[in-house]
Formats: structure tokens, C-alpha cells, sequence
């Protein structure tokens, strides 16, 4: 079986070659791929991981980076977790109007066409899913803080 067809047999309770493995994200690929000696392209592969995500890339204007973080479209760390180093950009605004002048990103700026070839490709040996899950919660705490999101 490929990753896909296992992926799938599993979602259908069907008997699978081996249990089928997924995640998330793996952080780490770069040094994965440095400790096995292997091409960081092959690294999920190597692991066993027989899902793909996939989430359009934004090609519109993010902020610079700063103190060796980089910064998503949303002006927060791009972190994918929820470390102590935080900016918080929307945490002291009073109004309204402070919201609507903040600088949102692009709905225009998101690459869905590149993202659709991407899940042409993948889809013939991986299950692929996507955008990648992120409840507007989580958003909410990194643009306000989490005190003031709750």
C-alpha cells in the first residue's frame, strides 16, 4: 500500500499493511535530515508519515523579521507554538478603529492555484488535507494576547 491508500483504508476501518502514521508538523526536519544523512526532502518519508498538509502560501508583504523570529501574514511570530517570545500586535488597542487600521493581510495574497498543483501531485501517493487547521482562537491570542482573547 502507498500512504494515500493506507491513509484512506484506515479512515474506512479497512485492514492496512501497517498502522498508518500522521502528524501535524514536524519542526525539526532540517536537523532530521542532517542527523540521518538523508535530503530534508525525504525526511517525512523516513519517519513513516503517509499524510500531507498543505495551506495556500501568502505572497503578499509580511513584516521584516526581528530578534531572529520571522512573522506571518497576521504581524505575529511564526513560532506554530505558543512560546514565551510573543508580540502580541492588537494587546493595547482601546477601539474599534485601532482594529479596522490594523494592517490585515490579503485574502488576494494567498497562492491557491500553486496549492492546487501541489495537491495534484501529492494526492497520487498521500492522503492530503488541508489548510492547515488553526482555530480562529489561536489567532485571537497571538493578535490580542491571550488574557484579552479571553
Amino acid at each position: 500500500m502507498n500512504s494515500r491508500e493506507r491513509q484512506l483504508a484506515t479512515i474506512r476501518r479497512e485492514p492496512t499493511d501497517r498502522i498508518s502514521v500522521d502528524a501535524i508538523w514536524v519542526e525539526n526536519q532540517a536537523e532530521i535530515a542532517k542527523y540521518l544523512d538523508i535530503d530534508p526532502a525525504t525526511v517525512l518519508d523516513r519517519l513513516g508519515i503517509d499524510g500531507r498538509w498543505l495551506s495556500a502560501p501568502y505572497t503578499g508583504k509580511v513584516r521584516e523579521p526581528e530578534n531572529g523570529f520571522h512573522f506571518t501574514e497576521w504581524g505575529t511570530p511564526s513560532t506554530m507554538d505558543y512560546s514565551l517570545y510573543r508580540i502580541n500586535p492588537l494587546a493595547n488597542v482601546k477601539s474599534v478603529s485601532e482594529v479596522d487600521k490594523y494592517p490585515w493581510p490579503d485574502p488576494a495574497q494567498y497562492d491557491f492555484a500553486t496549492t492546487s498543483q501541489w495537491a495534484k501531485t501529492l494526492s497520487e501517493k498521500y492522503a492530503v488535507r488541508g489548510p492547515y487547521f488553526r482555530p480562529i482562537f489561536c489567532q485571537a491570542c497571538d493578535l490580542f494576547g491571550i488574557e484579552e482573547a479571553l
